[in-house]
């Protein structure tokens, strides 16, 4: 009884568990074009929490300064980073994004509206972890993977515009089920810009017999504006399609943008076979049973 005792109580004590993954390395191009927002921000508090799925994590909570992606209708902002310790318990996540009180940051962010692992959180998470977030001292910004950006550089006349916001809902639905795609468009730049978008929706499996192109053409962003841009399709015919997106504009390079796809299981279609079939399973079982009685009154008699 008492090493039971000292066992759990060696068992309870403090204990980190620790999560890795594989970062892909970003440039600033690529943070501009995947984040949803770019902000400059204070960090005004960080608190640490346990989620419904046992996850640890931490809430960062900035005022924010200066938004570089237009109009932010907030005037804080909440950043989810994955680990942290309550009390004895501890977890550490290998490529996340460090912060501290007080501290002025620019970070590249994407909304994040829960998962798996974080079910119900809500807020915004830094893209592509540390290589998202860049410590600001004057008109300087830099990451901790040695990346810098002026903050005192002239505004970009040119239109610069890119894709975000990628989303396909529902990513598993019946034949005949819609599935809405939509995505952002935004333009940084000062100067307007008309732009075409492409989306490309292609087959696997039975949905092998060929591929959908939509496309949105002479859409026109001012600068500093973006837009959501939606389309709806219904699909025919069961199994796996892959979505890609390609944005262009007169001048500028081509964007694109690629999405796991959605999965389409077949409906289900009563033909009445399946109801002739429990016809007959009962009317079998019924004549069981009437066999049964038979054989065990004949016994008794």
């Amino acid at each position: 009884m008492i090493l039971g005792l000292v066992v759990g109580l060696i068992s309870s004590t403090f204990f980190t568990e620790s999560c890795s993954s594989i970062m892909i390395e970003l440039d600033v191009s690529d943070l501009w074009d995947i984040a949803d927002e770019v902000l400059i921000v204070d960090v005004k508090g960080i608190s640490t929490h346990r989620g419904s799925a046992g996850m640890i994590y931490r809430k960062v909570n900035a005022r924010i300064v200066e938004s570089l992606t237009g109009p932010f209708a907030e005037a804080s902002v909440e950043i989810i980073v994955m680990g942290g310790t309550i009390g004895q318990d501890g977890v550490w996540v290998e490529d996340e994004p460090d912060f501290t009180f007080w501290e002025r940051a620019l970070v590249f962010l994407n909304r994040f509206e829960g998962d798996a692992t974080l079910p119900g959180v809500e807020g915004y998470r830094v893209v592509g972890g540390p290589q998202g977030k860049f410590n600001v001292i004057g008109d300087i910004a830099r990451s901790v993977t040695g990346k810098v950006i002026r903050l005192d550089e002239p505004e970009v006349t040119a239109p610069r515009l890119a894709i975000s916001n990628f989303t396909i809902v529902p990513e598993r639905l019946e034949l005949w089920e819609d599935v809405n795609i939509s995505l952002r468009v935004v333009n940084s730049g000062a100067e307007a810009a008309s732009y075409n978008v492409t989306i490309q929706i292609t087959g696997q499996y039975e949905a092998d017999e060929g591929s959908f192109q939509h496309q949105i053409l002479n859409s026109r962003l001012e600068g500093g504006e973006d837009r959501i841009e939606s389309f709806r399709f219904t699909p025919s015919i069961r199994g796996a399609y892959n979505v890609g997106v390609e944005l262009s504009w007169f001048g500028g390079e081509c964007r694109k943008a690629t999405s796991g796809g959605f999965l389409v299981s077949p409906a289900f279609v009563d033909d009445g076979h399946g109801s002739f079939l429990t016809g007959v399973s009962v009317a079998l079982a019924f004549a069981i049973v009437l066999v049964v009685l038979r054989m065990v009154s004949s016994r008794q008699g």
